[in-house]
């Protein structure tokens, strides 16, 4: 067996140590916790952290072994010899099977509403327009047709989602040529091409390096399942890479094209994580005493932050959308503020906890070699200072405010608010390898890498991948099944089925058919008015519960009485009597 300088030992065991004793604390649940963090991470987490933790700890402590060094040496002075060709290969067969993922792992469904509204949107986008106008005749059922993430339009005279358009933009101008499963591919190629060329810039004779950027994101399951679905993370990752690429150019028309950059990504869907990306790079050049380039950024990143505060409020105007005066203050300025307090009113130090889980989601989703250099990475980073101190920074800067903002992620596949910053991470682990070669040579680190991204490929990716598809399964059968009711109208009884609301999904046309309607946003007066248009079928969490979604008690729900009424006149012979009158 080859031994692991001491040095190395020690840094594979603590890292094992440090992933098991959070992972043993988050089991104790010491605090109130969002459920679906918890699961996910005891579900998916746990037994790929401890499988993770068990293959470093042998490693340190038999080392690798003794034939490998002389192979892994060799293969890695052949990938050597045919950069960029074979960085060009990592990039595309990530595109491959992102591709093919999204077809076969993700099964083309959007199962949160954060990815419902950006394939809402980008088909609102798509027609030409920048929000559908809904017909008079549906406007009392907005709220039933579309309960939650709706801007709030007076009247309900057109609807498009809270988030900024930047990600559905994308998808929609990308959509006119390419199918879902390509975007997504494009998206995940981009990102890793940048990240490569950020590389070249910063490491210009470590071809190594270069190279090791690039795989560490490439062989992350976070950065590959994340891209086989349509949230905005992946198109976050890719133009924060391309807004590096620029940026480290440090020309002109470089500053310039990285602030037309930063206007799309600050418009993605989010106004905050783009600029807690970029804020470390301008505190750097006002370091270093760079007054009109931080001047620059300062002003330009305060204009396009003015901007998509009040693009709402803009879109409505341009629309002739004009709200009284207290309710055009709710799509502007004010909305953005009441979102933010909304936030806050709800911080907690208990989310600290959450946070941890989050964390150990990101590390479980890593290839383990990232864990690893990531250490001595950020170690370095703070020495040099510079662009890879701004690239942790901003990764510290990021976790601090999803503490105090939003210490739950809800659904995601990792820890989807930081994958913007998975490049950065990446470099970063380029960073530490190169500490680590320096210091304790390429003999045992080289197989290192062969082993741990062997792993990550090979194993651990199709773990993720089987529970990404596993979740996803049960929610994708009953939508299925809902589209294929004999009905024109389907009520879901969304208080009985795990994330019932989500089932209720329609084209923003609603060129669909049935259309699906939220029990709870439903009286009898709307209903009867339903029942007399279209024939109205119910589905409820026993119906969903037959294709693998959890079934809820409904019966707990403060409306639960009223939505009774509803679904009792939704199945009487009253309901058909008024449909035959039509």
């Amino acid at each position: 067996m080859l031994r692991l300088p001491a040095p190395l030992k020690r840094l594979l065991a603590g890292v094992a140590l440090t992933l098991l004793a959070v992972l043993a604390i988050q089991c104790l649940h010491l605090t109130p916790q969002f459920v679906l963090t918890r699961n996910l991470m005891l579900q998916q987490d746990l037994p790929v952290l401890v499988l993770t933790c068990a293959l470093l700890l042998a490693i340190a402590w038999w080392g690798l072994p003794a034939a490998l060094a002389g192979r892994a040496e060799k293969w890695a002075g052949g990938f050597a010899a045919a950069q960029p060709r074979a960085v060009s290969l990592v990039i595309l067969g990530a595109g491959v099977i992102a591709a093919l993922g999204t077809r076969f792992v993700a099964l083309d469904f959007a199962i949160s509403r954060d990815e419902m509204m950006a394939l809402f949107d980008a088909e609102i986008f798509g027609s030409g327009r920048l929000l559908a106008p809904v017909a008079p005749e549906w406007r009392p059922f907005v709220p039933a047709l579309h309960p939650d993430f709706r801007l709030p339009v007076p009247g309900h005279v057109a609807w498009v989602s809270t988030y900024l358009p930047g990600n559905a933009a994308v998808r929609a101008v990308l959509g006119k040529v390419f199918n879902g499963a390509l975007i997504n591919a494009i998206i995940v190629m981009m990102a890793l091409a940048a990240l490569h060329g950020v590389a070249r810039r910063l490491w210009p004779e470590r071809l190594d390096a270069q190279a090791l950027a690039v795989i560490l994101a490439a062989t992350s399951s976070q950065v590959l399942c994340m891209a086989m679905t349509p949230f905005a993370m992946s198109t976050h990752l890719a133009l924060n890479m391309i807004w590096l690429w620029l940026f480290v150019r440090n020309t002109r028309a470089g500053h310039a094209c990285c602030v037309a950059t930063g206007f799309l990504a600050t418009g993605l869907h989010q106004i905050l994580f783009h600029p807690l990306f970029v804020a470390p790079f301008i505190v750097q050049l006002l370091l270093e005493r760079r007054w009109r380039t931080a001047g620059f950024y300062i002003a330009s990143y305060a204009a396009i932050g003015v901007f998509w505060i009040v693009y709402w409020q803009l879109l409505l105007s341009g629309h002739g959308i004009m709200p009284e005066a207290k309710a055009g203050g709710g799509v502007g300025v004010a909305y953005f503020i009441s979102r933010v307090t909304a936030l806050l009113q709800f911080f907690s130090f208990y989310g600290l906890e959450t946070m941890a889980q989050n964390l150990l989601r990101f590390a479980a989703w890593q290839n383990p070699l990232l864990l690893i250099l990531l250490v001595p990475g950020v170690a370095m980073a703070w020495q040099l200072k510079g662009v890879l101190r701004s690239l942790a920074a901003g990764i510290l800067l990021t976790i601090v405010a999803m503490f105090i903002l939003l210490p739950n992620q809800d659904i995601g596949w990792g820890y989807r608010y930081v994958h913007g910053l998975i490049g950065g991470a990446a470099l970063l682990g380029a960073q530490g390898w190169m500490a680590l070669t320096a210091a304790s040579g390429r003999r045992s680190l080289v197989p290192l890498v062969f082993i741990l991204t062997a792993a990550s490929g090979l194993i651990l990716l199709p773990l993720h991948a089987a529970q990404m598809h596993a979740h996803i399964a049960p929610f994708a059968r009953a939508q299925a099944a809902i589209a294929k009711i004999d009905a024109e109208a389907v009520v879901v009884e969304t208080v009985s089925a795990y994330y019932g609301i989500d089932f209720v999904r329609n084209d923003p046309f609603l060129r669909n058919r049935p259309l699906v309607f939220d029990i709870g946003e439903l009286d009898e007066a709307l209903t009867r008015e339903l029942c007399a248009r279209m024939r109205v079928a119910m589905f409820d969490g026993r119906d969903a519960a037959k294709f693998g979604v959890q079934y809820t008690d409904p019966t707990t729900h403060p409306a639960w009485a009223q939505m009774q009424k509803v679904r009792t006149l939704v199945e009487s012979e009253e309901c058909r009597r008024l449909l035959r009158r039509r």
